[in-house]
């Protein structure tokens, strides 16, 4: 463990790096985006693919790790790098997005303020008696549909996904220990 310990662990190193810098380049590229459309985010779903691809790799590699932590005495070491794994997967879906979430935020803000002025011209009409209020209830159907948009460029099942990435490691950890103890049962 002395020699291809630190082997590995340097590999690891490389890999959040590559992570963490690739993530923010193509975050940056969000920049290039011109106009976001706020009732379709699908084109946005590359950015969500990249961010769950992170998290799969960081995974894979807890995984690895965490089936050569099943000795003993290895159960505080085990947690930190849990912890640490789980901080570099959160980064790696989280920062491909931050860059388009900007941008959403953006779009979201500029028809909300958009939508304001557009209330008050209704309201005012409303008082004044000059048209119905059917006006009135599509800007503010249209502002709540507008606020219900997410900030964030996923939906729950990406969120699903995420979770059940993060327990791909201890599964393999326990289903390593109960094979183990299942197999010192039934070998007697």
């Amino acid at each position: 463990m002395r020699i291809p310990g630190p082997i590995f662990c340097s590999w690891m190193g490389c890999l959040f790096y590559v992570l963490v810098a690739g993530s923010s380049r193509l975050s940056s590229l969000s920049s290039s985006i011109d106009s976001v459309d706020l009732l379709d985010l699908q084109p946005y779903k590359p950015f969500t693919r990249q961010g769950l691809t992170n998290v799969l790799l960081v995974v894979g590699i807890a995984s690895i790790v965490s089936l050569f932590l099943l000795e003993p005495g290895f159960g505080i070491l085990l947690i930190q790098l849990s912890i640490l794994f789980t901080i570099f997967a959160s980064i790696g879906l989280m920062l491909p997005l931050s860059g388009i979430r900007k941008k959403i935020k953006k779009a979201k803000q500029r028809e909300l303020d958009w939508r304001k002025d557009a209330l008050k011209s209704a309201r005012n009409q409303i008082k004044s008696g000059d048209s119905s209020n059917q006006g009135f209830t599509e800007v503010v159907a249209y502002r709540s549909l507008i606020e219900s948009i997410r900030n964030w460029p996923f939906d729950s099942p990406t969120l699903a996904r995420f979770a059940l990435y993060l327990l791909i490691p201890l599964c393999s950890t326990f289903g390593g220990t109960f094979i183990e103890k299942w197999l010192d049962i039934f070998a007697l």
